[in-house]
């Protein structure tokens, strides 16, 4: 079925099931729906990891589009919250930062985690201690990954 229709330069019908777009450089996919049959995301070259230094107010600075930050494991005091700056050159302001908790941590839902503002090169990332029954105050290097999706209407 593919190149029945000349454009010039190629065939506007060309049958790319099974190609890889943009594998030495990168190309823009237009369209209204992409499926993937495997995963969808960022290779290994695009993650990066920092520690944060001082205490877990301390900012952060990673330009990956994806990766993980370890935080401080200063205190954090039961039904507190705390807030961080990640420096990121590659956040735009209307980007989406997708973020979890992955580790550091020894009770399940002891703490949430959240972007509580974004702009352009940072997004600022609430750290909460939930810890419910007056749990008290929590002292664990967090392990934050996150995830950006861009935006690029803005």
């Amino acid at each position: 079925m593919g190149d029945t229709k000349s454009i010039g330069v190629a065939y506007r019908d060309q049958d790319i099931d099974g190609g890889v777009i943009g594998r030495t450089n990168p190309q823009f996919m237009r369209g209204t729906t992409v499926y993937a049959t495997q995963e969808l995301g960022y290779c290994s070259c695009a993650f990066g990891e920092v520690t944060q230094l001082t205490n877990k107010s301390t900012a952060v600075t990673l330009n990956t589009p994806t990766g993980r930050i370890t935080m401080n494991n200063a205190s954090l005091g039961n039904n507190s919250t705390v807030v961080f700056r990640m420096n990121n050159s590659t956040i735009k302001t209307n980007d989406v930062l997708i973020l979890n908790i992955s580790g550091g941590v020894a009770g399940v839902g002891d703490y949430l985690a959240y972007v509580g503002d974004i702009g352009t090169g940072y997004a600022d990332i609430s750290l909460a201690n939930r810890k419910g029954g007056g749990g008290g105050s929590l002292s664990e290097a967090v392990k934050i990954t996150f995830t950006l999706i861009g935006n690029r209407d803005d």
